[in-house]
């Protein structure tokens, strides 16, 4: 095997720089562990609380990797002893815990176009450009890591953008590529993906337990896969069991994603059941209201966007026009206030407007909203806001072309958002075609 790559890393204590290359052959909290030691031992060292930023966005723990990210940023800012592959990381790393990933890939574009041989850079990058939903080249990138460092974590990384993009054979040829002796629970979890993605569920439900049993401390992402899996099996208490069985559908006390994406996914399983079964439409819908009350917990911070646009989602989806008007002026606030990437900015105000003339059983004067939000994106949520607005205006001519984008982004769907989208889309396209 080919000797791992050690980065240039700025740090005058032996003992903190040990820790940082011991780190790359460890996982999860051990990799935390040993990260969060090492800027302890040397709090100016820039590049580990990088990686340590790299490692707890990779967990869902977005809060805190910005916190790390910010600390990274300043020290770069203010020192003029980083190499450029340094520099290149912080950046980059910083913009990515923002969600600016335009930023990002700028960040780390300087050093990839001078030929860095840093493997992370290159990953890092597959990993924006995931982000920003351009999957082919995120596997050239995150190909030319693996020439660099061939390690079963970016073996990983290119089964997921291949299981993404609709090609479960390729995802699966990925995993061989990359397993090793041992079936490590982040190998397990690759592979649990492509198979549900390749819509083989009983594969994907045996590695995700496997992957459960072989390390505790994936519990909660096994949940939130065996969720998903029970809701392409059209079972909905059973996925709602998954998410509560592996305690992601807790009150919010610090907010961490992996706790707000189970609230978003359980909240809309109730929304289905209120749809399937009228007797528990009430009673479902006031969970759903109290759901997206905690997801409104979120900060006013930019990268807790995502959550605070599901939260307005749900109010909407609910009918609580209050709880939509007083999320969106939040937003309306962060877009113009923070430095958001301004494409996104301009799809998420654009998409709650839109989800506010559904709301109000209204028809938009024109389409130039409509094509301006589509335009800046056509993320999976977007599509899903733009084809109800044209079924609540009895158009399933028009909405069916975006409901089968929809089903085209399967792989994207399953691994990101709640499969519900696919459910509401193929019931919704059944109905249109039964209409013809």
């Amino acid at each position: 095997a080919r000797a791992p790559f050690l980065q240039h890393a700025s740090t005058n204590r032996p003992e903190a720089l040990k820790l940082f290359y011991q780190a790359r052959g460890l996982e999860n909290e051990e990799k935390i562990g040993a990260l969060q030691h090492a800027v302890r031992l040397d709090p100016r060292f820039g590049i580990a609380w990088a990686e340590l930023s790299q490692v707890l966005a990779g967990q869902g723990r977005y809060q805190e990797a910005y916190d790390a990210a910010k600390v990274a940023h300043d020290l770069a800012e203010e020192s003029s002893h980083l190499s450029s592959d340094e520099r290149c990381m912080i950046l980059g790393t910083y913009h990515s815990a923002r969600f600016d990933y335009r930023a990002a890939l700028d960040g780390y574009g300087e050093c990839i176009s001078k030929g860095t041989k840093n493997p992370n850079l290159y990953r890092q990058t597959s990993l924006a450009l995931e982000r920003q939903d351009e999957l082919q080249k995120a596997i050239g990138k995150i190909e030319q890591a693996i020439e660099r460092d061939p390690s079963t974590r970016n073996y990983v990384q290119l089964a997921i953008l291949h299981a993404k993009k609709g090609e479960p054979s390729k995802a699966l040829a990925a995993i061989e590529a990359g397993r090793g002796n041992d079936e490590e629970p982040y190998l397990l979890w690759g592979e649990g993906f492509a198979y549900l993605a390749g819509n083989d569920l009983d594969a994907a439900e045996s590695r995700f337990r496997k992957m459960t049993a072989a390390d505790g401390t994936y519990e909660s992402n096994a949940a939130f896969f065996l969720a998903q899996v029970a809701l392409m099996r059209g079972n909905l208490p059973s996925a709602i069991a998954a998410i509560r069985a592996g305690g992601r559908a807790n009150e919010l006390g610090h907010f961490e994603a992996r706790d707000a994406d189970a609230i978003d996914l359980t909240a809309r399983i109730l929304l289905l059941l209120a749809e399937t079964d009228p007797t528990r439409a009430q009673d479902s819908r006031s969970e759903v209201l109290r759901l997206a009350r905690q997801l409104a917990k979120a900060p006013n911070l930019p990268l807790m966007l995502k959550w605070l646009r599901s939260a307005a989602l749900l109010f909407a989806r609910a009918g609580d026009v209050y709880g939509f008007e007083a999320i969106n002026q939040r937003i309306a606030t962060l877009c113009r206030e923070e430095r958001l990437d301004h494409d996104l900015a301009v799809a998420i105000q654009g998409q709650l407007q839109i989800e506010r003339a559904i709301l109000r059983q209204q028809a938009l004067p024109d389409l130039t909203l409509l094509e301006n939000t589509l335009r800046k994106s056509r993320d999976p949520l977007t599509l899903d806001t733009v084809a109800r607005y044209w079924l609540a205006q009895d158009n399933c001519a028009q909405a069916s072309a975006y409901l089968e984008e929809l089903e085209g982004k399967a792989g994207t769907i399953l691994h990101d958002h709640p499969a519900t989208l696919l459910i509401e889309a193929e019931n919704n396209l059944r109905r249109c075609r039964e209409m013809k």
